[in-house]
Parts: structure tokens; C-alpha cells; sequence
């Protein structure tokens, strides 16, 4: 699914105002990329995939330095609204 109206700028501040050291954890860099698109995580079932399943919608921020992937839940930060919320 692709980030409707993306505020990648915004999104990234917000979270760097979250971490207290700001940028990357594991070199340092605050130069920080989002995916355009968001991804979902699901719950482990033995190699099966369970339809109908719970998921969890993720942003994907990579470090543009070190490449390293960070996932942050999308209902958290406001860009997909949790199940039952209105949509409209």
C-alpha cells in the first residue's frame, strides 16, 4: 500500500524527536529515508499463512549511511488509522 499524501519530511522529524539521541542507532547518521510504500507484519504460524490473520502496519525508515532498516507501527505515528476508527 503506498503512503497517502506522504509527509516523509514530517514523519522523520517526528520520529527523531521521539529518540533522544536523534538519527541512526547504529552509526549515528540523521540522514533518514521512508519507503514509499507500507508494509505489514503478521503473526508467525509455523510457515503457514493465516488469512484473515491480525497484521501490523509498518513504516520502513533506512538510514541512508549505513543502510540500516528500522519498522514503526503506522497507526502510531498517525498515517493509518486503527481498525474500527472511523475512515471516513
Amino acid at each position: 500500500m503506498e503512503i497517502k499524501d506522504p509527509d516523509y519530511e514530517g514523519i522523520i522529524n517526528k520520529l527523531l524527536e521521539l529518540k533522544p539521541s536523534g538519527g541512526c542507532d547504529f552509526c549515528g547518521s540523521s540522514n533518514l529515508s521512508i519507503h514509499g510504500k507500507l508494509y505489514q507484519l503478521t503473526a508467525f504460524s509455523q510457515g503457514k499463512l493465516l488469512i484473515g490473520a491480525a497484521t501490523i502496519p509498518l513504516v520502513v525508515v533506512q538510514c541512508d549511511k549505513c543502510g540500516k532498516i528500522d519498522l514503526f507501527n503506522a497507526i502510531h505515528l498517525g498515517i493509518v488509522k486503527a481498525e474500527g476508527e472511523n475512515n471516513g
